[in-house]
């Protein structure tokens, strides 16, 4: 998930001029997580229900689910990095407490 949100960001920066590294991330953290070409070729239709075992199906529709429950930590460093900004240790001792520290 790492790697692919910096190289979400990074293409994402790239190819919308104007915007900043940082939006940049808080776009890829939205985007990254999401696999709907495969899940719904995988998971769902005719093809998947006669090819797809169900375990595999309910497999990777719950992991479908985990990507996106997972995107949320990268979602909040950027968007607290954006909103402390200059100040990054703010932002990463904001992030730490408030979403991992109130969140357990």
């Amino acid at each position: 998930m790492t790697w692919g949100w910096f190289v979400s960001a990074g293409l994402i920066f790239g190819l919308i001029p104007g915007l900043n590294f940082l939006s940049s991330l808080v776009v890829a953290a939205c985007l990254t997580p999401t696999d709907p070409i495969l899940a719904a070729a995988v998971v769902g239709g005719r093809w998947a229900d006669k090819h797809v075992p169900a375990h595999i199906r309910h497999l990777l529709a719950a992991e479908s689910g985990c990507n996106d429950g997972a995107a949320y930590p990268f979602l909040f460093i950027a968007l607290y990095l954006m909103f402390d900004a200059p100040d990054v240790g703010n932002a990463i001792r904001d992030w730490f407490v408030r979403l991992w520290l109130c969140a357990s």
